[in-house]
């Protein structure tokens, strides 16, 4: 019971499913880039970050100084999780520009090393 608890708290946050909506744009960013896209401080972005990592619908990985963040695959209940967040998460303005700041101002690639290149 604590797993579907953890899951739906994860989901209970316009930010958080921002973030998963952003990761299915595209399936590497950076912490920096979350923060820009938000519009809210790095701490409340490793939050929200950390309450996806909990319910398993997230990966960090460390580059550097910067933190990167991918969403786990290939487990049955986090992808129909995703697709039933992708198939019902209304397509409203909020979500449009998001999409609208991935594809103009994150890039396709980053190195291992690379960082995001935002500034605080």
């Amino acid at each position: 019971m604590e797993n579907i608890l953890t899951l739906a708290k994860a989901l209970s946050d316009a930010n958080r499913l921002r973030v998963l909506m952003a990761l299915m744009e595209r399936p590497d960013l950076c912490a920096c880039h979350l923060v820009d896209m938000l519009g809210v401080t790095a701490a409340t972005v490793s939050r929200h970050m950390g309450l996806l990592r909990q319910a398993g619908l997230v990966e960090a990985r460390k580059c550097g100084k910067w933190t990167h963040y991918t969403l786990c695959t290939g487990k049955l209940h986090t992808d129909t999780l995703l697709a039933w967040v992708r198939q019902h998460m209304p397509e409203n303005e909020v979500i449009h520009a998001d999409r609208e700041f991935i594809r103009n101002r994150v890039p396709e690639r980053m190195g291992e090393e690379e960082g995001c290149g935002v500034s605080f």
